[in-house]
């Protein structure tokens, strides 16, 4: 029976460990940060030639779409969202409502026009109707739902920079924080869009399917109500 020296032993365990490494690292950074994703050149091609920038993008990198979890008991306070889902007879979101705050800073802030601001409110709107208090009891918080590791980041961010996570403040400028830094590709992404409808539809599909990760359906359903906010008069 052939036997193998101690060298060669070392040698195959080495090899070992680095396959493990090399399939273990991507998933960790996946559930971390989420998952970022590149537009090859013949995907951008496909989706100039249909007019949006995005919205053939309906596959993730390898035809995964992670799914989204159910989010069907978020804990609301229905009179502090009175009001907070229309625009109340004017092409902007009232100042004083919770979704006035959000576009303000978005739009003056950020410096994102008014189509990627109505892209990214038309997911928040889903999430939590604008209420940076929601609580989903799968552990999500929060006016984007953030859980697990984005949750925890959430708290100590706003912690360490002395701002209050519970509150509109706090989370504007936690997810300007996450946009700047893990998820910079998405912001580079929005800020390509165009301040028309379909830049509405092009803003919401890449906030769902990179920021907030909702799926296919939940990104389309959010790019459609956001060309309807934009078109509003």
């Amino acid at each position: 029976m052939k036997t193998y020296s101690s060298f060669q032993k070392i040698i195959v365990i080495v090899l070992l460990a680095a396959l493990l490494i090399s399939l273990v690292i991507p998933i960790l950074t996946a559930v971390v940060y989420g998952e970022e994703v590149d537009l090859t050149e013949s995907e951008q091609t496909e989706i100039a030639s249909e007019g949006r920038k995005y919205n053939s993008f309906d596959i993730l990198k390898n035809n995964i779409v992670p799914e989204p979890v159910e989010v069907k008991e978020i804990d609301i306070d229905e009179e502090a969202v009175s009001g907070e889902d229309t625009l109340k007879g004017t092409a902007y979101p009232d100042p004083d409502t919770n979704m006035g705050k959000i576009y303000k800073y978005i739009t003056e802030e950020m410096g994102l026009n008014r189509a990627v601001a109505f892209g990214i409110l038309s997911h928040i709107r889903r999430e939590s109707r604008f209420l940076p208090t929601a609580y989903n009891p799968s552990g999500y918080y929060g006016m984007c739902q953030w859980g697990g590791n984005r949750y925890t980041n959430l708290i100590n961010w706003c912690s360490e920079n002395g701002y209050d996570y519970t509150t509109i403040d706090g989370q504007v400028r936690f997810m300007e924080h996450e946009l700047n830094g893990p998820y910079s590709k998405v912001l580079d992404a929005l800020k390509e869009c165009e301040n028309t409808a379909d830049g509405a539809y092009d803003a919401a599909y890449v906030f769902g399917m990179r920021y907030e990760v909702s799926g296919l359906s939940n990104a389309r359903n959010a790019g459609y109500s956001a060309m309807e906010m934009f078109n509003h008069e």
